[in-house]
């Protein structure tokens, strides 16, 4: 949702009655798609988990819930793999949007829904236990490199993290998109990690915990 309709709804109810439209609908109720153009990259790179039961993945940033049921539709297919999805949820209309959106997807019950801010979040998280990760929950360099910290010792090993936004707006300074975080970590941690993917999302697989 735009931030003028997201002032517009605090201001005048109209949040009342988006809400009321959103939760009375039987079909998705998506305002942006960041999903199809990753999709190819995700359907290369993770088809040896799709056979996979038990899987645990964790996303650090759901917006509107359309990754997460992407994910759960083609690879966390077991009925035993679930997803944990963290996002402060800052606008109402896109919590309720996430919530009905898994709820029309049929996996609720897969899903576990953590609203607050990843920093706080991720330390509370059981570490080795993710199989995969998926790192989309801001642009800002500073908030990239802490997420990734932060999720790395949550990761198996052999589990996957996917970066988001590697070549998000180039022009832009650096400390105001993901790249230099991503090269930062991937510097770090490179004894640690193989690289599985690297175009505008950046995917590594964690082949070694040294610390």
């Amino acid at each position: 949702m735009k931030l003028l309709e997201a002032a517009l709804a605090k201001v005048t109810g109209v949040e009342s009655r988006l809400a009321n439209y959103v939760l009375n609908r039987s079909e998705y109720s998506f305002s942006q798609d960041y999903v199809s153009d990753r999709a190819p990259a995700w359907i290369e790179q993770l088809s040896e988990l799709k056979v996979k039961t038990h899987l645990q993945m964790l996303e650090i940033g759901s917006f509107e819930g359309r990754s997460a049921i992407w994910f759960l539709a083609n690879v966390l297919t077991g009925p035993s793999s679930t997803i944990t999805c963290v996002d402060p949820f800052l606008h109402r209309i896109t919590e309720l949007r996430f919530d009905h959106n898994i709820k029309v997807s049929g996996s609720s019950a897969r899903v576990i829904k953590l609203r607050g801010r990843s920093q706080q979040i991720l330390k509370l998280l059981k570490e080795n236990n993710y199989d995969l990760v998926y790192i989309d929950g801001s642009h800002c360099a500073g908030d990239v490199e802490t997420d990734a910290l932060l999720s790395w010792p949550l990761v198996k090993c052999g589990g996957i993290v996917i970066f988001d936004d590697y070549l998000w707006n180039p022009n832009w300074p650096v400390e105001d998109r993901p790249q230099i975080a991503i090269d930062r970590f991937m510097a770090e941690f490179r004894s640690e990690l193989e690289i599985l993917h690297r175009g505008y999302q950046v995917m590594v697989r964690k082949v070694a915990a040294l610390r």
